[in-house]
Order: structure tokens, then sequence, then C-alpha cells
């Protein structure tokens, strides 16, 4: 920006060492560097009117501009809420390991149960059969089991690595934004 000057019109009117013309009369011998330096402060206050104008006009495309920021953050930060919530459904289905722990004890009493059938057994082609199936639905339920239990590990850990730093990071921007202005 420009310089400022101050311009205090009774300096003009007092009578004094540095002011030759009196109490008041406009006259003077100095009148014409009055009016130089008038038309010069004038000059001035219209160069410093025309930069507040566009810096005003600059601060309100940058407070538009934030404005529209902050709307998608609001978004951004309703649609992580709403997957937030997805992914808390979704891992609440998932069997606890009481659930789990119990359909495993389930299969072992079916095993054992089994053994027990087999040692009456009149063949041990037959017993083979029925063994290997059990052991085929065990491995189908411990696979499927695992599975779940991975699906909702990476559910959790993609719900962290995504959603936490971009909550962060938008806070983050946030913050800047209204520490810089």
């Amino acid at each position: 920006m420009g310089t400022v000057h101050q311009f205090n019109p009774s300096d003009f009117l007092k009578s004094s060492p540095s002011n030759k013309f009196g109490g008041g009369n406009g006259g003077g011998g100095d009148m014409e560097s009055r009016v130089t330096r008038l038309e010069s402060s004038v000059e001035s206050i219209q160069s410093n009117m025309l930069e507040a104008k566009s810096d005003i006009r600059a601060l309100t495309s940058d407070v538009g501009d934030l404005k529209t920021s902050m709307a998608l953050l609001i978004q951004k930060v309703d649609s992580m809420a709403e997957s937030v919530s997805d992914i808390k459904a979704a891992v609440s289905k998932l069997p606890t390991s009481e659930v789990i722990q119990s359909r495993f004890e389930l299969i072992e009493n079916k095993v054992t149960e089994l053994s027990g059938k087999v040692s009456n057994r009149p063949s041990e082609d037959k017993l083979n059969a029925k063994f290997t199936e059990v052991n085929s639905k065990i491995e189908i339920e411990s696979a499927k089991t695992e599975t779940k239990i991975n699906s909702a590990r990476l559910q959790v850990i993609l719900w962290v690595l995504g959603g936490v730093p971009t909550i962060t990071f938008g806070l983050y921007r946030l913050f800047m934004m209204y520490k810089g202005s």
C-alpha cells in the first residue's frame, strides 16, 4: 500500500511561524505550495481507496472460497460418519468369540459322539468315510469363521487408515484456515 498522509484542516487555519498566511483569510505567499500539498494528499487518498477496494474484493473472493471448502468438508465428514455407522453395523453382525467357541465345542462334542459310534461300527471303511465327512465340515466351518474374522479386521483397519487421518487432515485444514484469517 502507499503512504497515508494525515490531513488536519485546522493546521492550515492556525497562525504559526511556518504558516505565514494569517488567521484564515486564504491569502499568503505560499498558497500554491499548500494547494500542491492538498492535491498530493487527495491523490494519495484516492490511491489508498483504490487499493482498499481491491483488497476488499480479494477478501470477498477468499470468503466465498472458504464457504465452498467448508461445505465440501462438512459433506465429507457426514459421509465418513455414515461409513463409520455402516462399519459398526457390519461388525456387530459378526459372530462373537463366545459364539465361535460354542460352535467349536459343538463340533468337538459331535466328534466325541462320532468317536463313540465309531468304536461300535460295523466296518472300518464306514468309519473312515464318516470321519472324513466330519473333518471336512470342521475345516469348512473353521475357514468360514477365519474368513469372517479376517474380513472384520480388514474393515476395521480400512476404517482406521481411511477415516481417522482424513478427519484429522480436515480439522487441520479448518484450523489453518481460521488461523490464517
